[in-house]
């Protein structure tokens, strides 16, 4: 058996049934005499007219003389200590000492609202009648139970006694957590496993005092002795302070370790992109933070560097993007991993020219910095061809039918069209933006016009939209 499990099995086979309430009258009043450390039971609570009767020392609540019919009695459970209740059985007794007619005919039980069950044929003297609650789920594991009897007959002149109503719960108490927890690496996607017992009753969890419902962090109560809490998938090393609740008390804490896995690099997704994109490849790993340059195709490229110089960017110890180039040549591509200066890894990727035209800009870019270039490839369009860049402020098209259609310039009245430039990629720099452009958007397209004119409509790119921003 699994040494972590023991504590828990042992825990549940020592316990025992408790008494969470137990009105006896026997000093002709209404208090619960249970014994049941983890819980408080109020005093009963009758809406209708009740008397004490004491016959040879032994006290019985009975159903008064002015009783006619229908009425509740009441009382609560509510847990201490953050311990959670688990009722199972409610019992009522009749009186052993007189008999009656058909005074109480019929009980009626709610619990939390829940319909527990209704019973007839009650008389004196000594008829026990038992609800089972156990099989009604919304009552297990909660911080209050609620009772309500709801009592139903007539009184004939005689009355109904009650020797005792009882409530038992399994004595489970409240959950424990065994504070020894395996350390996980940084490298897989394991999640921790948490012992300890009666887990079922926790409701909230907190990683370093932040909800997991407002972190990345997350859990699963298994069963009543195990749980799983999995990290986010970033699985940054260090010390994590774990803190269980159940009805909003804390009943347990520990310390989740998250150690520095190995150094590895996987293999890079997608392995080819075309030499104008958008798009970057992605080389998962594990310990990647340690990763201090980079180089593609032999050339360093720089965190935050140009769309046409190409860029990385770790996202976390376990996943790097890198963005080649722009209008590379054709050709299978080495990435390569550096640490102060020594090489830790390399991999290759493919660059494929675009069978359709195609363009790439920034989604964002920041005004008053660096010139901004767009890049522009023919898609494989008959030699020689011109490829020209149009920019515009409204994404409105402008069609000619038969010769071109563009998705912008406001049928042509709203456009800018560069110097064509010999294909088959080429870059347009619309120099430095500024300031006034903040807050706007500037839509690109590119268009190839082949120059024996044997293609029309002229042939062009999918529109290209950048956003500004103030630094």
């Amino acid at each position: 058996m699994n040494r972590f499990l023991l504590p828990a099995v042992l825990a549940l086979a020592a316990a025992a049934p408790a008494q969470m309430a137990l009105y006896e009258f026997e000093n002709s009043d209404l208090a619960s005499s249970d014994t049941d450390p983890t819980s408080v039971a109020s005093d009963l609570v009758p809406s209708l007219p009740i008397m004490f009767y004491n016959r040879d020392g032994l006290d019985n609540l009975c159903l008064g003389n002015e009783w006619r019919n229908g009425g509740t009695i009441r009382f609560s459970v509510t847990a201490t200590g953050g311990n959670s209740l688990y009722p199972t059985l409610l019992k009522m007794r009749s009186s052993t000492l007189q008999p009656s007619n058909n005074v109480l005919t019929a009980i009626a039980v709610y619990v939390n609202g829940e319909y527990a069950g209704r019973t007839t044929g009650i008389r004196n003297p000594d008829t026990i009648r038992t609800f089972d609650l156990r099989g009604i789920s919304a009552l297990q594991g909660v911080g209050q139970l609620n009772v309500e009897l709801r009592v139903e007959g007539q009184n004939d002149n005689d009355m109904f006694e009650f020797d005792y109503i009882r409530m038992d719960g399994d004595g489970r108490g409240g959950p424990t957590i065994d504070p020894r927890v395996k350390a996980e690496s940084s490298c897989k996607d394991d999640c921790f496993s948490i012992n300890g017992t009666s887990l079922t009753s926790i409701d909230q969890v907190k990683i370093d005092g932040v909800d997991t419902n407002s972190s990345d962090w997350d859990y699963t109560v298994v069963s009543e002795t195990r749980m799983e809490v999995c990290p986010p998938a970033a699985r940054n090393p260090g010390n994590y302070r774990f803190e269980a609740f159940s009805n909003g008390q804390s009943v347990g804490t520990t310390t989740l370790t998250i150690v520095q896995g190995s150094f590895n690099v996987g293999y890079p997704s997608p392995d080819q992109l075309f030499t104008v994109t958008g798009e970057c490849f992605e080389l998962s790993g594990c310990d990647l933070s340690s990763i201090d340059e980079l180089r593609f195709g032999g050339q360093v490229i720089h965190v935050g560097g140009s769309l046409g110089d190409g860029s990385w960017k770790l996202i976390n110890d376990r996943l790097i993007e890198i963005c080649p180039p722009q209008c590379l040549p054709p050709g299978q591509y080495s990435i390569k991993l550096y640490t102060n200066g020594s090489r830790r890894a390399t991999r290759y990727v493919d660059l494929v020219e675009p069978t359709v035209p195609t363009i790439s800009c920034q989604e964002e870019f920041e005004v008053e910095g660096d010139p901004q270039c767009i890049y522009i490839h023919d898609g494989g369009a008959p030699q020689p061809n011109l490829v020209f860049g149009v920019v515009s402020p409204s994404n409105r098209p402008s069609v000619m039918p038969g010769l071109i259609q563009l998705g912008i310039g406001d049928n042509f009245q709203m456009y800018f069209c560069n110097i064509g430039q010999q294909g088959p990629c080429v870059e347009y720099c619309v120099g430095s933006i500024p300031s006034i452009l903040a807050g706007r958007t500037l839509y690109f397209q590119g268009a190839i016009l082949v120059l024996d004119g044997s293609v029309l409509p002229i042939p062009v790119t999918e529109v290209c939209a950048t956003t500004y921003v103030q630094n």
